[in-house]
C-alpha cells in the first residue's frame, strides 16, 4: 500500500499554512515531507520493493513522489 496519502495531507497543510503568513511552519512541513519520502524509500528498499528510481527520487529538489512543492 502505498503512503502517498501522507504526503498529500503534509502538502496541503504546508500550502495552507503559506496562505495564512505561516512561512515558519510551512518550511516545517516541507521538510517533513522529504523525510516522509525518505522514511517510505527506507522502507521500500528493506522489503526489496524498491527500484533504481527510488533512490533519486529525494534528490530532486521541489519533487517529492510526484509532487512539485512550492
Amino acid at each position: 500500500m502505498t503512503q502517498k496519502w501522507m504526503i498529500d495531507v503534509l502538502l496541503d497543510l504546508s500550502q495552507c499554512a503559506r496562505e495564512n503568513n505561516y512561512s515558519a511552519l510551512g518550511e516545517v512541513l516541507d521538510d517533513a515531507i522529504f523525510i516522509a519520502a525518505a522514511e517510505f524509500r527506507q522502507r521500500r528498499a528493506a522489503s526489496g520493493t524498491g527500484g533504481a528510481d527510488d533512490a533519486q527520487a529525494g534528490n530532486r529538489t521541489g519533487d517529492i513522489e510526484g509532487h512539485s512543492l512550492p
